[in-house]
C-alpha cells in the first residue's frame, strides 16, 4: 500500500471512530437526561447538609452509622 492510501485509511478510521464515540456519547446523554435534575439536587443537598451531619456525628460520639439515620 502506498503512503497516500495509508493516510486516507488512517483518516477514515479516525472519522469512523469519532462518529462512533459521538453517537455513543449522545446515547449516554439521552439515557441519563431524565436523571440530571435529581443528580443536581442530590449534589446540592449533600453539599449543604454535610456540616449538619458533622455536628450530629459529634453529638452521637463519633457513631457515624447512627448519625446517618
Amino acid at each position: 500500500m502506498d503512503e497516500e492510501g495509508k493516510k486516507t485509511l488512517d483518516s477514515t478510521a479516525r472519522l469512523v471512530t469519532l462518529l462512533f464515540l459521538a453517537g455513543l456519547g449522545y446515547l449516554l446523554f439521552a439515557t441519563f437526561r431524565p436523571y440530571f435534575s435529581a443528580l443536581i439536587w442530590s449534589a446540592v443537598l449533600s453539599y449543604g447538609l454535610y456540616p449538619q451531619y458533622c455536628r450530629i456525628v459529634k453529638l452521637t460520639g463519633d457513631r457515624r452509622s447512627f448519625s446517618a439515620l
